[in-house]
């Protein structure tokens, strides 16, 4: 991480949430952040399959891809392994 990340981590912070309602087979996430527009690139949500939010230094293949997985089968705890 070079200084003007550093930098950009100290001055703002992004808060997610992803909330399930089994009863209704619900799932939702919810974004805040001192960033312009993380609504377009933090979330990714699809019916039937999951919700992964990337956030930080954010890197959008993670959900393009972590959701891709998802599709296929791959356990939640397969798909972090992958990327973590």
């Amino acid at each position: 991480m070079n200084n003007n990340e550093s930098d950009m981590l100290k001055k703002s912070a992004t808060y997610s949430i992803v909330a399930r309602r089994t009863k209704e087979n619900a799932l939702g996430i919810c974004v805040a952040s001192g960033s312009l527009a993380v609504g377009s690139v933090v979330p990714h949500i699809k019916l039937d399959t999951g919700a992964i939010i990337t956030q930080g230094l954010t890197n959008i293949e993670y959900g393009i891809e972590g959701m891709k997985l998802l599709t296929l089968g791959f356990s939640p705890d397969e798909v972090l392994k992958k990327y973590h």
